[in-house]
């Protein structure tokens, strides 16, 4: 359903993807390019810090993989980050479009999930390209890392169309959802792996929906033969349980204020 809409309205999308990349960068030297930048960024300060500067080792892990899992949970951490400040305005913003020109509104929530998660894309890009440099990356590998985002942008369908109407109904929450983006740094195991995480941390950790994809992506790049069907099934389950309850939720709500 939703990979027809996006062939049915790609030029719509594309656009829109680009006119949020400008404005969000606009007045700046060098405007989008800032997407590729930012992660290495990232990457660069984080290596001088970590690995230069304080020689940081975990155990059974070496330099470059420690470097690894704090840069990909950051850039998840970010990237949802991100999505959720998206939502402020976004029903509002996209409903004359959608009503004068027959889009549908998830359309618009498409393009700008997509936005959103440039940045995570692109750290995940150079995290495999790492792995292919050390001959540590396999095909398996690369369909795992294919599902797993696919979970996610169907999690993020779910949580963009709950926030972009929560934050439609009550205007206030936009303010609350910018204190729980600070907590998700706090809750997210961006320096912890499934087996490091204090046991003081654990139910934090587990009930915040990103661990669990934070997790998966640890597994793909540090254990690269491994395949565990339990953290799958966790994943399969989170993304379409809040994709199914978020449409229910949406379709009564905006029958109910006459907004569609």
């Amino acid at each position: 359903m939703y990979i027809d809409k996006f062939l049915k309205f790609k030029k719509i999308i594309i656009n829109q993807i680009t006119y949020d990349l400008k404005k969000n960068y606009s007045g700046s030297f060098l405007g989008a390019y800032w997407v590729l930048l930012i992660p290495l960024i990232f990457l660069a300060a984080y290596y001088i810090v970590f690995v230069k500067i304080f020689n940081v080792e975990k155990t059974n892990l070496d330099q470059g993989e420690f470097l690894m899992i704090i840069f990909i949970g950051i850039m998840q951490v970010i990237s949802f980050i991100e999505l959720l400040n998206s939502s402020e305005n976004l029903l509002e913003k996209s409903s004359s479009v959608s009503f004068n020109f027959k889009i549908p509104i998830n359309v618009f929530l498409l393009a700008n999930i997509i936005s959103a998660s440039l940045k995570l894309v692109i750290s995940l890009i150079l995290c495999i390209i790492y792995k292919v440099i050390i001959l540590d990356f396999n095909l398996y590998s690369f369909f795992s890392l294919f599902f797993t985002l696919f979970f996610y942008f169907i999690f993020c369908f779910g949580i963009l169309k709950l926030t972009a109407l929560l934050t439609f109904l009550f205007n206030d929450l936009i303010l609350i959802i910018r204190f729980f983006s600070i907590g998700l740094i706090i809750i997210s195991p961006i320096s912890y792996t499934y087996e490091t995480i204090p046991d003081k941390m654990n139910p934090f950790i587990f009930i915040n929906p990103l661990s669990h994809f934070i997790f998966q992506y640890q597994d793909l790049f540090l254990n690269s033969t491994t395949f565990n069907i339990y953290k799958f099934g966790i994943l399969f389950f989170l993304s379409f349980i809040t994709l199914i309850f978020s449409n229910f939720i949406f379709k009564i709500s905006l029958k109910k204020i006459n907004f569609i």
